[in-house]
């Protein structure tokens, strides 16, 4: 992922210099809303871009945000399936992106574009105390802490990354000959590969072990679509 941004990077300084044509780089706020988000949040980032002509600028950017998908549960087939509950997950969207604008007003100018974009899932998995709220209304369960049995295990989820496609629409404001202000709104589009492991481990008050095993679940292909409004500041080279 590294070596892919820094090649990024180098191709978009490459095409300044070889149009001739000013870099830009800059920092952006965003507000993850629209398409699969459950939690919407704030995020933040920063971008370099290049002027090819007119019409037609390039950005590479990269914005970190969060989303709390809400409880649910899980379904690992048949009749078993894994408690649902609260966990968060770091989503890191690096994407380039074309656009192409217009002029409507003397130093605003309206752009729509589209492109590619790479994304990291960083998953703040529940813990075993989670699990445990998660069953611990069962009769079961309590009855089997009554005798003094313990649980011991938690569920992990991963995130496999992920490539998207995104549209974008916009308008930037220049502040001076070296500031500029811009808004946007980007949609996503794209696939993840999920799984969820739920490790349980039951020892009886006697220390019998009474029920250890490990259920995965594999999810692939299920879209996760987002929508983010970024607003942020570019310093013209």
């Amino acid at each position: 992922m590294k070596k892919g941004l820094v090649l990024g990077l180098c191709l978009l300084v490459t095409a300044g210099l070889s149009f001739g044509q000013g870099l830009s780089v800059g920092a952006h706020g965003a507000y993850s809303i629209g398409g699969d988000i459950e939690t919407e949040t704030f995020g933040y980032g920063a971008q370099v871009g290049v002027a090819v002509n007119d019409c037609l600028s390039l950005e590479l950017s990269a914005t970190m945000f969060s989303d709390e998908p809400e409880s649910g549960t899980l379904d690992a087939g048949g009749e078993d399936s894994i408690p649902g509950m609260d966990f968060s997950v770091d989503i890191l969207h690096i994407a380039l992106t074309a656009r192409c604008g217009v002029e409507v007003i003397p130093n605003v100018r309206l752009y729509g574009g589209g492109g590619v974009s790479y994304n990291t899932f960083d998953v703040d998995s529940p813990g075993l105390q989670d699990l445990l709220v998660a069953v611990g209304d069962d009769a079961d369960y309590q009855t089997f802490l009554a005798g003094g049995g313990t649980l011991t295990g938690g569920i992990d989820f991963t995130v496999d990354d992920a490539i998207g496609y995104h549209a974008a629409a916009g308008v930037t404001f220049a502040i001076n000959e070296m500031l500029q202000f811009f808004a946007e709104y980007r949609f996503t589009w794209m696939d993840v590969d999920l799984e969820a492991t739920a490790t349980i481990k039951a020892t009886a008050g006697n220390g019998t072990v009474v029920f250890n095993e490990s259920l995965t679940e594999k999810m692939d292909g299920d879209s996760f679509n987002f929508g983010l409004a970024r607003a942020g500041i570019n310093i013209l080279l």
